[in-house]
């Protein structure tokens, strides 16, 4: 896989004959010191938290050529993108949303913020016999965005506009609650099919999430949540 931060690949190791997944940091990102000092305490925390609900580092380097990767359990599962606006029930939302919770108190309890909450980063997978386990991903990628910003935008935020909190959004500073409201954002998505402020104007998107109520899920999915079902608030 690619992306705008580097790539992944399926490796083995060669001893053990252990499928991993291996994400490269970029060249260009690897060589600016604050990047590239994010990306290694990143790690490092990640590989600190062993938490059963966040994707497992094992190691993490520097290759010849002087790009950074770390090494992570290979995940073979789906990550909770509604396809077509299809919705989940409100059993199976919960069940997703106290593992999540769980991850994110581990996280949190080593003063790791995610910053980058949503459906992407949240795979299911199947673990020992048990189908829908939540593994968490892609710890640091937001902070590795800040750190690689330009001279004169250090303040600048990053993050996914649909589920960022008014404070990513105005660039204060922020604790886990942050991540609790992209949770929340998550929850909606899940139970109705698109975030609460589905608009495609980016700027529009961050102005919602700082002053607009959302639309109640009970209004925009009434068939899935009924007056008397857990997505009532």
């Amino acid at each position: 896989g690619e992306g705008g931060m580097g790539v992944v690949y399926e490796a083995e190791h060669i001893d053990i004959e252990r499928h991993v997944a291996l994400k490269i940091l970029r060249f260009d990102l690897s060589q600016q010191p604050e990047m590239a000092q994010v990306f290694r305490d990143e790690a490092r925390a990640a590989s600190r938290m062993g938490h059963g609900n966040i994707v497992e580092v094992f190691d993490f380097g520097e290759l010849p050529d002087g790009r950074l990767f770390f090494c992570m359990e290979l995940l073979a599962g789906k990550d909770l993108v509604p396809v077509d606006g299809a919705t989940r029930s409100p059993a199976e939302v919960l069940g997703i949303l106290r593992q999540l919770c769980k991850g994110l108190a581990a996280a949190h309890a080593q003063g790791i913020v995610h910053r980058d909450i949503k459906p992407e980063n949240i795979i299911l997978v199947s673990r020992g016999g048990r189908d829908g386990v939540v593994k968490l991903v892609d710890f640091g990628i937001s902070a590795m965005l800040a750190a690689g910003a330009a001279p004169g935008e250090s303040s600048r935020i990053s993050g996914t506009p649909h589920y960022m909190a008014p404070e990513q959004v105005q660039g204060q500073l922020f604790d886990g609650r942050l991540d609790m409201y992209a949770v929340g954002c998550v929850a909606y998505e899940l139970l109705t099919g698109a975030p609460p402020f589905p608009g495609e104007v980016v700027e529009d998107v961050l102005l919602a999430q700082l002053d607009r109520p959302p639309t109640p899920p009970t209004w925009t999915a009434p068939r899935r949540c009924s007056s008397r079902s857990s997505c009532r608030t």
